[in-house]
């Protein structure tokens, strides 16, 4: 597994999980860490390795969803540009980071 490739949508996937429900600019980061995930996924369809960046691919993706519908939700009932809270961002963000303690786990693995 390549570290470098892992970071290129974890990121992508964080900055959209981060941004707060009801800014303008989340539906495009949602868009971009899919895009992202997307990406990744078919490099890893020739690959036998890369189980553990799979399940954090498979995590990412299902985070996206949640976050699209709340911010559908969220954007509906006229709460736009309310800022998350610390607990709403990181419950958000949670499933890329243990996405990325699985891959930091997958490297070592592959490395040693």
């Amino acid at each position: 597994m390549s570290e470098t490739k892992f970071h290129e949508w974890q990121d992508a996937c964080l900055q959209a999980l981060l941004e707060p429900l009801g800014s303008p600019t989340l539906p495009q980061r949602v868009k971009d860490a899919e895009t992202a995930i997307s990406r990744r996924i078919q490099e890893l369809r020739a690959s036998r390795d890369g189980n553990a960046e799979r399940q954090g691919l498979a995590d990412g993706l299902r985070s996206l969803r949640y976050v699209r519908n709340e911010n559908f939700k969220f954007s509906t009932i006229g709460n736009a540009g309310k800022v998350a809270t610390p607990h709403e961002s990181k419950q958000r963000s949670s499933n890329c980071a243990k996405s990325d303690s699985a891959a930091a786990h997958a490297g070592s693995i592959v490395s040693g």
